[in-house]
């Protein structure tokens, strides 16, 4: 039977510490440091996309407080696509990492 600090190696961990910001830029680079999937959800490739991605970025706290904040309809579908794809690429990222750590277990078991 291994250890718990030998059973804790067999599998790369995605847990970071939790943060403590609501920056989407700030949490997206820290979600595409923990795995790849995770890079480039939000695109900003051209001055349309960057600035869906300001107007985005303002909603996730403004949008709760704030009686001003407005979309339109086209907005919010691009930004809700995004947000399914983020959504999208994190179940399978974890998906994959509960079936690693399936196989570690069953790795340190045998």
């Amino acid at each position: 039977m291994a250890t718990t600090a030998e059973s804790s190696q067999a599998a790369p961990s995605l847990r970071r510490a939790a943060a403590k910001t609501h920056n989407l830029e700030t949490l997206g680079k820290r979600c595409a440091d923990l795995h790849p999937a995770l890079r480039g959800v939000f695109p900003q490739n051209t001055a349309e996309e960057t600035r869906l991605f300001k107007l985005l970025k303002i909603a996730y706290v403004d949008a709760r407080y704030k009686t001003s904040y407005t979309v339109s309809k086209q907005e919010l579908e691009i930004m809700a696509g995004w947000v399914h794809e983020l959504s999208a690429r994190v179940q399978r990222v974890c998906r994959e990492h509960i079936e690693e750590l399936g196989r570690a277990v069953e790795h340190v078991e045998a």
